[in-house]
């Protein structure tokens, strides 16, 4: 089913994340899947009450977990998935099949897993949180926060 959630997420962790992109107005849902991610996400605007339509729909982000963070001045979408950061164009209204527009190697060392991401926009860092330690690392990824770069990349 994909129409908004009445509420956002239960008590003790266990559903899905929610994003929100107030430039443009957009809250950005994980639909389907273990643990309310997988496959999907679900845009809506983030005025919108009851029981409404997605005005877009994203196939393919978050499929290993609920790891996202939105970036509303360029309107993206980062996860992190098995080592790589996703890219990924949130789009206007319909269902976008394509990919994400890049993928950045992200390494976060053996036996670890994302277990929260962060966006840095004044140094344009993309920070993830890991099991593997505890650790925090820190990516350098320019190409998420400059609207030139990305206009080259489309």
């Amino acid at each position: 089913n994909d129409r908004a959630m009445t509420g956002f997420a239960p008590m003790g962790g266990n559903g899905p994340a929610v994003r929100g992109g107030a430039v443009h107005n957009l809250m950005l849902i994980p639909a389907g899947g273990r643990n309310g991610g997988g496959g999907k996400v679900l845009v809506f605007d983030r005025t919108a009450s009851g029981n409404v339509k997605p005005r877009a729909v994203i196939t393919g982000p978050v499929n290993m977990g609920n790891q996202f963070e939105v970036y509303g001045p360029t309107q993206l979408m980062i996860t992190h998935s098995r080592d790589t950061l996703e890219i990924w164009k949130i789009p206007d209204q319909g269902v976008s099949t394509e990919g994400p527009m890049l993928r950045i190697a992200a390494p976060l060392g053996r036996q670890a897993a994302d277990i929260g991401i962060a966006l840095d926009p004044v140094h344009k860092e993309v920070i993830i949180a890991t099991s593997g330690g505890n650790s925090i690392l820190t990516f350098s990824v320019p190409e998420v926060f400059d609207g030139a770069a990305l206009s080259r990349l489309s």
